[in-house]
């Protein structure tokens, strides 16, 4: 009996002491802030989660995933070789002073830390965060790694991890759909100037919507978040800028899991312990065709003016049935791989200052890529006035060159320039040979508000919902924008003049329409459901449409007859939209799909002050819709 009191008593005695080592234990693996002089041995990090990859519809790799080796600094251990910023310096081959500049900012990290604690912790606080590894440099060589990994004497203070490095296969082609990713530091704001209230940046917002810690709940609290931010820790996650990269995040980012660096305070021995597992994302498969777009790329390369200079020229392609975007790009691209660490400062500036062709601009889709279209609206204008019943396909009129004497602008462009007319023309012809004069007398006939409406429906002034991120609205001008509306404007506003702007991709969803047979389709990229949704056009009304645009390429006064679209199988529209009509400077398009019958692609071609659309633009999309027959007839 007095055994079992005995036990009882002890048992009584160690349990809580067993809860108090228990806690202990977990306050001094998990807990930096609270455990006090347990993190001179052991601090927390992050382990990295592999993004999912980006894959063409081939299956393709756009964007994945490397292991690389990721470099950190204990700064205490660092300082007891007065040459080792040399030393390192030649070794990750940098400049002596951005090794030093890294350096520095670990101390000013530091500093940060202990500003807002109270003056007895302090040193506690100094001490440690001198014994911690602090992030230096990203993705140095396996040879680097090597060296310093065996001399530890040599580099003392220097912890290599492996990392997680993105690498973009197919470099400048495709990177305004694939996007890249930035350092978290890339979100945040400048520095408020003085007296200027400080804003919440976007990396302050992620922050606090545990987009760098969510699901850590259980084993760090917010001061530790607090903690890990201010060591500079989410710094060093990649986060996304723009393109697919951003759009589908969710999937592709995965989530980051927790280790332990345990330092061994006899021996100086490093280990890294694994407390929660990191979860890689997933892979997100697009529509586009990675070679397509390669080729397209090469096409677009060769957009030259009649003076041998380079024009910035963009182009889609899509499927018309279901808006599936085959390729879209711009001869004015980047190598999104410049952007990921370690970057060098002459390949970032060769994109950032590029203020002439804007290479990070995406020119399909984005609002900043927002022109002037022209010609091309005449389709527009055209299903307004058949749909309304203000006109019959077989309505003529006649174009003498001039449509009114007391309105110079209203001249038809083959007056201007060939001082001719095209006399009586019905709505074929009047698309066949651009009749400007043909647009006038339906512009007096088509109530503006009409015409917005059908603008409207087919895509313009309006987002397409494109799933890429910034889509431009462009700007579909009407008597409610500008209240000292005219006749005049009327005119200019019918042949896709006066202050419209489109991007391509509104474009391409507008053209997708009349090749599949009255159907408006959401543009995309990626994933998911986007039914189409029919238009109400009528089938007659579409047939004397298409009957134009294939005399534009096929006929023998069509505007792009002149080129090699009329020898493959191709209808379609041109355009030259004058946007600096003192120096008579256009945009030239072409807007069409193949084949002419039963379309299977839509394209769109724009090349910036480029001129005539039927000498620039049409010729480039020869070429492509002649590399898509290729294809075709090799499956």
């Amino acid at each position: 009996m007095q055994r079992d009191r005995v036990l009882l008593v002890a048992t009584l005695l160690l349990l809580p002491l067993g809860g108090l080592e228990a806690r202990l234990a977990w306050l001094q693996v998990l807990r930096p802030g609270a455990a006090g002089g347990a993190l001179l041995n052991r601090s927390p990090d992050l382990a990295p989660a592999e993004r999912g990859r980006i894959l063409d519809r081939e299956g393709r790799v756009l964007a994945q995933d490397t292991w690389s080796f990721d470099l950190h600094v204990v700064v205490e251990e660092f300082e007891r070789r007065t040459q080792a910023p040399e030393e390192l310096a030649k070794l990750l081959d940098r400049p002596v002073p951005e090794v030093a500049q890294a350096i520095e900012e670990i101390y000013r990290k530091i500093e940060k830390l202990m500003q807002r604690r109270p003056e007895r912790e302090k040193p506690r606080i100094y001490a440690r965060e001198r014994r911690t590894p602090y992030p230096l440099f990203k993705a140095i060589s396996r040879e680097a790694a090597y060296a310093i990994e065996t001399n530890p004497d040599r580099f003392p203070g220097c912890v290599v991890r492996e990392g997680l490095r993105r690498i973009y296969p197919y470099g400048e082609v495709g990177a305004h759909v694939i996007g890249y990713l930035g350092p978290a530091t890339a979100l945040k704001n400048a520095p408020p100037r003085e007296g200027e209230v400080p804003k919440p940046s976007r990396f302050d917002a992620l922050l606090k919507q545990g987009y760098f810690s969510e699901g850590f709940e259980e084993w760090i609290d917010e001061d530790d978040v607090e903690f890990l931010a201010r060591r500079g820790i989410f710094d060093q996650i990649m986060v996304p800028i723009t393109g697919v990269e951003k759009t589908w995040d969710d999937k592709l980012r995965g989530h980051p899991g927790l280790v332990v660096l345990e330092r061994d305070p006899a021996t100086g021995n490093k280990n890294w312990v694994e407390q929660l597992k990191a979860r890689p994302g997933e892979d997100v498969k697009l529509s586009v065709d990675a070679e397509l777009m390669k080729d397209i790329a090469g096409i677009l390369a060769e957009a030259r003016g009649e003076d041998g200079e380079s024009k910035v020229a963009t182009a889609m392609v899509a499927d018309p049935a279901t808006g599936e975007i085959l390729a879209m790009g711009s001869n004015a691209s980047f190598d999104p791989n410049a952007f990921i660490p370690p970057t060098r400062k002459a390949d970032l500036d060769r994109y950032l200052d590029d203020r002439g062709r804007k290479p990070l601009r995406n020119r399909c889709s984005q609002g900043q890529a927002e022109v002037a279209l022209g010609s091309i609206f005449k389709i527009v204008s055209s299903v307004a006035a058949l749909q309304e019943g203000h006109v019959r396909p077989s309505d003529t009129f006649v174009c003498n060159g001039k449509y009114r004497a007391d309105l110079p602008s209203t001249n038809c462009w083959v007056w201007n320039r060939f001082k001719t007319m095209h006399g009586e023309v019905a709505l074929a012809s009047a698309l066949e040979q651009s009749c400007n004069c043909y647009f006038y007398s339906l512009a007096e006939r088509v109530p503006l508000g009409e015409l917005s409406a059908w603008a409207t429906r087919l895509g313009f002034g309006t987002r397409t919902g494109i799933d890429l991120p910034s889509e431009g609205d462009g700007n579909l001008p009407s008597p409610l924008t500008h209240p000292k509306w005219r006749i005049g404007d009327s005119y200019s506003l019918f042949i896709g003049q006066h202050e419209l702007t489109v991007t391509p991709v509104q474009v391409l969803k507008m053209i997708c329409a009349i090749a599949n047979g009255g159907n408006a389709v959401t543009p995309h990229v990626g994933p998911g459901e986007f039914p189409a949704r029919p238009l109400g056009i009528r089938p007659e009304n579409l047939a004397a449409i298409r009957e134009g645009l294939n005399a534009v390429v096929h006929g023998e006064h069509g505007t792009a007859h002149e080129t090699e679209l009329r020898n493959v199988d191709a209808a379609g529209k041109t355009g030259s939209a004058t946007w600096n009509v003192a120096h008579h400077r256009a945009h030239a398009w072409f807007a069409g799909y193949a084949p002419a019958d039963r379309p299977r692609y839509a394209i769109v071609v724009l090349v910036e002050d480029g001129g005539s659309g039927g000498h620039m633009a049409a010729p480039l999309a020869a070429k492509i819709v002649a590399r898509l027959q290729r294809a075709s007839e090799g499956r």
